[in-house]
């Protein structure tokens, strides 16, 4: 299937965060020297970061993402599996 997300699909209508109104996002960037990576709720009336980081790191992306997915979650206050997204810039990377 082109384009299918992994895993088991959330109920019709709804998100795996139990929410019909809103998708929570989990998305980096690792194009260039610099590492971005944030957690998003958007909902009908915009978007809010529930938590981010940018800074140029002298550890390789590869390296650098697990542990800071993994710090971005708990300062959201969310698990892996309460995400409805990853997103992903793609680029040559490190």
């Amino acid at each position: 299937m082109t384009g299918a997300a992994a895993g088991p699909a959330a109920a019709p209508g709804r998100l795996k965060s139990g929410r019909k109104d809103a998708l929570t996002v989990i998305s980096w960037d690792t194009a260039t020297p610099w590492c971005v990576a944030a957690v998003t709720r958007f909902e009908a009336g915009g978007a809010l970061a529930l938590a981010e980081f940018s800074g140029r790191e002298d550890l390789s992306h590869s390296r650098l993402l697990p542990p800071l997915m993994k710090s971005l979650l708990h300062e959201a206050g969310l698990k892996a599996g309460e995400l409805d997204l990853a997103a992903v810039g793609r680029g040559p990377g490190s």
